[in-house]
C-alpha cells in the first residue's frame, strides 16, 4: 500500500511529504517454546583460527550486516585474514558470492552509499592498512578513494554526513598493538598511539582528510570503537570513540560537531579498556545512551541532565569469573517489548603467560582461556543475563556481534565472530509482540538518509552507518519493537531538519521515500 505522510501544522517545523510504501504484515509462524534460537556455522572454510595466531589477533573480528544487492535481504560481510567473504541473503539464505581478491589482514567495515549511486558500498578497515573502499555495482569492485589511510591498526569505521552537504565522509578508529605496546605498558611507558583518521567526501568519488583534533589524532590514541551519534540533540551527528588503556593513556573522546567542524565535548571522556560501543536511546529522553565494553567492567552512559554511568543501578556487570574481557556488543530490542536488550561478546587475549601474571599483579586484569558471552535481557529498565536459557553462552574467542533479522521475520538475529571458528548465526525464532522495520530513501548523494532520526512514541532510533560493536556495522535502517501495538505513527527527522509523519500497521517493514 502506497500512502502520502507529513509532519502536521502544529509541529511548527517544516514539513516534508513522503510516499509510504507498507510490504505487508508477517505472521509468526513459530514460537520460543522450545529454543530461542535455531544456531548456525556459516559453511566453507574459516580464517579465524588465523587471526587468532596472528601476532595482535584483531583481523577477522568483525561483521558487516547490509542489503548490499538491494533485495530486501540483509547480506553478511566477513573481513578475514587473507581472502574476505561476502555471503548475499535470499529466499535460499546465505549464499556465498565472489569478491574482489585480497590478501591482507582485515579487521573490520562499514557500509554505506558514498557514491551516492542507490547501492551500499564496503569500506574495509585493515592492520596494517592500507584500508579498502568497494563499490557496489552488480558485485563489488575496489576503488581508488584517497582514503586507504597510513597503514594503521585500524579497527573500527563508520559514515556520516557531518558538513551537511548531502555526501558521507569515512572515518577509520586506530589503535596500535604490537611488542612494544606491551612492554610499555608494564613499564608505565606506552608508546605512542596511532592516530585515527577522518576523510571528507568531495563528491566526486574522492577523499581529502579532515581534521580530527589533537585527542583522537596525537600519540595517546588506542581507538576500538566509536562513530557518528548526535549526543548533544542538535540533529549534528558527533563523534564518539571509545579508547582502550584510557588509564595509562587517552580516555574516550567525544567531539562535538557544528557544520564539519569538530570540537571537544565534555562529560563523556571516561578511561576504560574500551573495546566496544552499543548507542540507542535506553531511557527514552531522545538522546543516545551509550554502552560500553571494557576489562572486568560494563558501562552504561545515560543522557539527562548530565551524564552518568548508570550500569551498577540498571544491574549490568559481567556475571561470573569467566567474562572478564568483553568487545563486541549492540543495543537493541531482541523481545519486541520496546525495551534495549544488550549481547556482549567475551573473549580471551593470547598472550604470554608471565606477562599475563604480571598483568594480573599489578593491574588485577585477569584473562580465562575460556570466556562465555553474555545477553542482558531488560525488563523494565533492569538488566538479567539470559544467556544459558536463551542458547547463546559462546565460550570461544569471540570478537564481533551484531543483531539484525535476517529472516525478515520481524525478531532480531545475532551474528557473532570468534577467532578459533566460524562465524555464528544466530536466526532467532520469532514472538507474537508486534514490531516495526523502517528503510528511508531519500535523494543523492544520501540516499538512505544516514543521520535522520525516527521516533515511534517514546522510542527513538537513528539511521547510521557503522559506530557500534568491535570491527563491525549493522545496515543503515531501524527496528522497533512494539509490543501489543497494533499501529506505529512515525516521526521522521530527516538529515536536512525536515519532519515527516505517517501512521501505519505494525509487524511489517515499510519504506519511507522523500
Amino acid at each position: 500500500m502506497i500512502l502520502l505522510g507529513c509532519a502536521g501544522d502544529d509541529t511548527g517545523e517544516a514539513a516534508a511529504a513522503v510516499e509510504v510504501v507498507e510490504h505487508g504484515a508477517v505472521t509468526c509462524e513459530d514460537d520460543r517454546s522450545g529454543a530461542v534460537f535455531d544456531r548456525a556455522e556459516l559453511p566453507g572454510p574459516s580464517d579465524g583460527m588465523a587471526a587468532y595466531m596472528y601476532r595482535y589477533q584483531f583481523g577477522a573480528a568483525g561483521v558487516v550486516a547490509a542489503d548490499f544487492d538491494d533485495d530486501g535481504w540483509i547480506d553478511l560481510f566477513f573481513p578475514e585474514v587473507g581472502p574476505d567473504r561476502l555471503f548475499l541473503n535470499g529466499e535460499g539464505g546465505l549464499q556465498e558470492s565472489a569478491l574482489p581478491e585480497d590478501d591482507d589482514v582485515a579487521t573490520g567495515g562499514v557500509a554505506g552509499d558514498v557514491d551516492g549511486d542507490g547501492d551500499l558500498d564496503l569500506y574495509v578497515t585493515v592492520f596494517g592498512g592500507p584500508n579498502r573502499l568497494l563499490l557496489w555495482d552488480d558485485g563489488f569492485s575496489q576503488a581508488e578513494s584517497g582514503a586507504e589511510g597510513g597503514g594503521y591498526h585500524a579497527a573500527g569505521a563508520a559514515m556520516a554526513d557531518l558538513d551537511g552537504d548531502g555526501d558521507l565522509e569515512l572515518l577509520s578508529l586506530n589503535h596500535r598493538d604490537d611488542e612494544a605496546l606491551g612492554e610499555g605498558l608494564l613499564a608505565g611507558d606506552m608508546p605512542p598511539g596511532h592516530p585515527s583518521e577522518l576523510w571528507f567526501n568531495d563528491g566526486s568519488g574522492g577523499y581529502t582528510p579532515g581534521d580530527i583534533g589533537e585527542a583522537l589524532s596525537g600519540s595517546d590514541t588506542y581507538a576500538f570503537a566509536g562513530g557518528f551519534h548526535d549526543l548533544d540533540g542538535d540533529r549534528d551527528d558527533d563523534l564518539y570513540a571509545v579508547n582502550d588503556f584510557g588509564y595509562e593513556a587517552g580516555p574516550n573522546v567525544a567531539l562535538a560537531n557544528d557544520g564539519g567542524e569538530l570540537s571537544p565535548m565534555a562529560g563523556l571522556d571516561v578511561a576504560l579498556y574500551g573495546m566496544g560501543l552499543g548507542a540507542n536511546d535506553l531511557d527514552g529522553d531522545g538522546i543516545v545512551d551509550l554502552a560500553m565494553s571494557s576489562w572486568g567492567v560494563l558501562m552504561l552512559l545515560e543522557s539527562g541532565s548530565g551524564w552518568a554511568n548508570t550500569a551498577a543501578a540498571r544491574g549490568l556487570y559481567p556475571v561470573g569469573d569467566d567474562r572478564l574481557l568483553a568487545w563486541g556488543l549492540d543495543l537493541a530490542d531482541l523481545d519486541n517489548d520496546g525495551d534495549l536488550d544488550l549481547p556482549v561478546n567475551f573473549g580471551f587475549l593470547m598472550m604470554p603467560e608471565d606477562f599475563a601474571a604480571e598483568l594480573e599483579d599489578t593491574r588485577a586484569l585477569v584473562n580465562p582461556t575460556s570466556q562465555r558471552d553474555a545477553l542482558y535481557l531488560n525488563e523494565e529498565g533492569s538488566f538479567s543475563e539470559v544467556s544459558e536459557a536463551w542458547g547463546v553462552a559462546d565460550a570461544g574467542i569471540g570478537r564481533g556481534v551484531i543483531a539484525v533479522d535476517l529472516d525478515r521475520d520481524g525478531t532480531l538475529d545475532l551474528v557473532k565472530r570468534e577467532l578459533d571458528g566460524a562465524p555464528i548465526v544466530y536466526t532467532s525464532r520469532c514472538v507474537d509482540e508486534a514490531w516495526l522495520v523502517v528503510d528511508l530513501r531519500w535523494s543523492s548523494p544520501n540516499t538512505r538518509a544516514v543521520g535522520a532520526k525516527i521516533e515511534v512514541g517514546d522510542q527513538s532510533r537513528w539511521v547510521r552507518a557503522g559506530g557500534t560493536s568491535f570491527a563491525s556495522a549493522g545496515p543503515p535502517e531501524v527496528h522497533f519493537g512494539l509490543g501489543d501495538d497494533s499501529e506505529a505513527r512515525l516521526r521522521v527527522t530527516w538529515p536536512d531538519g525536515l519532519v515527516s509523519e505517517a501512521t501505519v500497521a505494525t509487524r511489517q517493514r515499510v519504506t519511507l521515500s522523500r
